[in-house]
């Protein structure tokens, strides 16, 4: 019998943890290896994610066999025990879901996750640079959070984004060896 590789999706808004939580985990665990949704060029996905959420949010428009033929070729070639997914959609309607074997969804309140871009992104920017982005945060990016949450109802584990990394990492590292050790019982 072959040994199965536990694959984890980390979401989070922009802003919210993410790749942070996405790195940490991974050094954290033995014979892990993270791939990271942003590290990726997708031939097809929408020219305006604010539109594309107003309008559904419509799986479709994306194409992600990128990221599924790395999650195949790690699984058949590579002989790690997790793969970290760095991946925004959670268990939503995309290829990708089927691979899954734990979601966690990190709660960042969006005021941590907007100070968070803002020093992220604007470090070079001017005041009126970062003032266009706050009124159009407020005017039309902000319901792209708040969709998201919603999106994310079907997360298996919900962590406090709120929290020191070490925090976060704890709480998932546990919520993994339960699940680990439950599915080794299973078998």
């Amino acid at each position: 019998m072959t040994k199965k590789t536990f694959i984890i999706s980390i979401s989070a808004n922009a802003g919210g943890g993410k790749t942070t939580i996405t790195r940490e985990l991974c050094n954290q665990l033995s014979n892990a290896k993270a791939l990271y949704f942003d590290n990726y060029e997708y031939d097809k996905q929408p020219d305006n994610i604010c539109e594309w959420v107003e309008n559904g949010s419509d799986p479709s428009e994306w194409d992600l066999s990128l990221l599924v033929n790395d999650i195949v070729y790690i699984i058949e070639s590579e002989n790690v025990d997790y793969i970290i997914l760095d991946y925004p959609f959670s268990r939503q309607d995309y290829p990708i879901k089927d691979f899954i074997d734990m979601t966690v969804f990190i709660e960042t309140p969006l005021d941590i996750s907007l100070a968070r871009r803002i020093i992220r992104d604007y470090k070079e920017a001017t005041v009126d640079e970062i003032m266009r982005d706050l009124s159009f945060y407020l005017t039309r990016s902000r319901r792209c959070f708040t969709e998201h949450k919603e999106n994310m109802k079907s997360s298996d584990v919900f962590v406090d984004g709120s929290l020191a990394v070490d925090e976060i990492i704890n709480s998932i590292v546990n919520e993994i060896k339960q699940r680990c050790y439950s599915d080794k019982e299973n078998r």
